[in-house]
């Protein structure tokens, strides 16, 4: 494989690193700024949670994805 794939792939894969790192940080803020007070939390419409833990499940999921991201790298799967 030519070395200027490699480094697409690899500028490709750090992209999609990065992302998902903002990801993260998003949630985590998102989850800072979420309400102690869950008795007169808005229930959200895509899950049956209150927003704390809906903002708390978001920012698994980007960490599970990063950490998958992680060993994607790791492994060499992207390339």
């Amino acid at each position: 494989m030519p070395v200027d794939t490699l480094f697409e792939k690899l500028r490709f894969a750090e992209r999609r690193l990065t992302a998902a790192e903002e990801r993260v940080v998003f949630c985590r803020a998102a989850a800072a700024k979420a309400s102690a007070v869950l008795g007169g939390e808005c229930v959200s419409r895509s899950r049956d949670v209150t927003a704390s833990e809906n903002a708390v499940i978001r920012l698994m999921e980007a960490e599970q994805e990063n950490a998958e991201a992680d060993e994607g790298i790791a492994a060499g799967s992207l390339f």
